[in-house]
């Protein structure tokens, strides 16, 4: 979607590196150690409490990963497929957040090699495809982006907002749209609730087509969220790279 707009270039390499870094925060085995140390939940409303081995809540890593990033691009020989590379990291965070899971918060794992995860992160909708894009949508995208150092943390915290007003959780309060079935906060366990997760709720739905408890969405619904999601995640990436051309230009 990025090279359709006006005027960018981005070489393979550097697509593949962004791409690698976003897929590696997840899956390298070489970062395997960070990865069960420091999980990747939205820290909703401050709550989430650290444990004595662990960051539950992504502030720590997602903060290291966006100072790696500034000084890649503050250094006097730049790399570029490592700016795009560490870029694409900063970036997984904030797809993150368009996984109701990972912003409500729920616990779920998932590990290189191990796997797991939640089951939005594995949904199949009927028929899922690129939203409509214009180079007058890449330019009204081009407004939205700043050149300050937090403008990645502002639009992670953007697309979590986002993704709690869709399912109806936004300021804490439940929606009647009946989301609260896949998801639900605080937890209904004190313990979880008192460390800051909310949870998936008992006898409630799980966010997959073949689902047919009372109170669940149909696949229609599913598709639909999953559609608005799926949008976001490709929007932010053209967000990202947009911010790193201009960062880019603006350091020469």
């Amino acid at each position: 979607m990025y090279r359709q707009c006006e005027g960018v270039s981005l070489s393979g390499e550097l697509a593949e590196a962004f791409a690698e870094g976003t897929r590696n925060e997840d899956a390298s085995i070489l970062t395997l150690g960070q990865r069960i140390a420091n999980w990747h939940f939205y820290n909703r409303d401050g709550k989430l409490r650290d444990s004595w081995f662990a960051n539950r809540s992504l502030d720590a890593i997602f903060a290291k990963r966006n100072a790696e990033l500034e000084t890649l691009l503050a250094a006097k020989t730049r790399d570029s497929e490592q700016i795009y590379e560490r870029a694409g990291r900063v970036l997984h965070y904030i797809q993150d957040m368009s996984v109701p899971a990972h912003v409500v918060p729920v616990y779920h794992a998932k590990l290189p090699l191990l796997g797991g995860g939640d089951p939005f992160d594995a949904y199949q909708p009927n028929a899922l495809t690129k939203p409509s894009w214009s180079p007058a949508g890449c330019q009204e995208l081009r407004l939205m982006v700043a050149v300050d150092p937090g403008f990645p943390k502002a639009l992670l915290d953007a697309t979590a907002q986002s993704t709690l007003q869709r399912i109806g959780q936004l300021g804490g309060i439940e929606g009647g749209d009946g989301w609260e079935r896949y998801w639900i906060y605080p937890s209904s366990n004190r313990s979880e609730a008192d460390k800051g997760w909310g949870s998936y709720p008992e006898n409630g739905c799980e966010f997959v087509a073949d689902e047919t408890a009372p109170g669940c969405k149909s696949r229609e619904r599913l598709d639909a969220l999953f559609a608005f999601q799926y949008r976001d995640v490709l929007w932010n990436s053209v967000r990202m790279l947009i911010y790193l051309e201009r960062r880019l230009a603006q350091e020469k």
